[in-house]
């Protein structure tokens, strides 16, 4: 048997957590929150179409557990707030030989990881998902839910492929990537719009943003703008990104993104991973983004940590 420690009780953590094979993997989840609850409670997934599903991890832990378990995996689900203070959570938990594996948003978040956790492999990971914990313990998975796993910067190892293959095999729609720098730059072109607007906009979700023709345009110039980031870092993104991203939005169930369901909670929000680090990439290599500072300048507006 595989031990996995899920870090993180929250909406991602709980879904992938549910998509291991209990037969071959001990799932262990790390909670920051929701102990009690869990210890004495099944995780619920409602799914796409709303039937429901339980499952038991087989343990649930927190940050001061005792530990003497070796993990084969430990997998970072949670939100990148302050990514030092979740290195510090993982050292307990982690030995030499154990795979760091990222399942978060953002852009260039994986350093730290590398340079804190040296001797190990770091696997990449992106959920297109629209996933919300509606209460401790209660995921609702409402639409989409494919992972994509890549060794950083370019790559996969075996490691990765068996990784992919146990998320397969629960259930997962899960694919490996061979270049998921590139795919990060993909996904932000969908983060930096969407999540900052849902607050800036007076929290529309996805259907809502989309109708509006102002908003709707504004979307499509701050995605360029990311494309243009990217190419700059030498991954080259097809223009045509643009419209399926904007077409798979408007299929996809009306979304409040996770950005603006973390600040109605008043919670952090991600402006770091997703829009200063974009920022800085941007600066580093004279990239022109007007609507990138502009989008920062309103969103600090409503922050509670800005």
């Amino acid at each position: 048997m595989l031990n996995a420690l899920i870090v993180g009780s929250g909406a991602i953590g709980c879904l992938y957590a549910s998509k291991l094979p209990q037969k071959k993997v001990n799932i262990n989840i790390l909670c920051r929150s929701d102990y009690d609850y869990l210890l004495n409670n099944d995780i619920t997934i409602i799914h796409p179409d709303r039937t429901t599903s339980q499952f038991k991890p087989a343990a649930i832990l927190a940050k001061n557990s005792s530990n003497n378990t070796i993990f084969d995996y430990i997998i970072v689900c949670t939100k990148v707030i302050d990514i030092q203070e979740t290195i510090s959570t993982i050292e307990p938990f982690y030995y030499e030989g154990s795979t760091i594996v990222l399942i978060q948003n953002g852009i260039t978040i994986e350093k730290p990881y590398i340079e804190a956790f040296s001797n190990s492999e770091l696997i990449s990971g992106l959920a297109f998902v629209c996933a919300t914990k509606t209460k401790p313990g209660v995921i609702d998975h409402s639409d989409f839910g494919k992972l994509t796993l890549g060794n950083f910067p370019q790559g996969p190892s075996k490691k990765t492929q068996e990784l992919a293959n146990l998320f397969q095999e629960g259930g997962c729609d899960c694919n490996i990537s061979q270049t998921i720098e590139k795919d990060r730059f993909i996904k932000l072109m969908w983060n930096i719009p969407f999540n900052p607007l849902s607050i800036i906009s007076g929290g529309l979700n996805t259907q809502e943003l989309l109708s509006n023709p102002s908003v709707n345009n504004r979307i499509r110039r701050l995605m360029e703008e990311v494309r243009q980031i990217a190419k700059a870092k030498k991954h080259t993104i097809d223009k045509n990104v643009i419209d399926t991203l904007i077409t798979n939005t408007s299929k996809m169930i009306p979304y409040k993104t996770s950005m603006l369901l973390d600040w109605e909670k008043r919670s952090p929000i991600e402006i770091d991973a997703i829009l200063t680090n974009s920022i800085l990439i941007a600066e580093k290599y004279n990239i022109s983004i007007p609507e990138i500072y502009k989008l920062k300048d309103e969103l600090c507006k409503y922050t509670y940590n800005a």
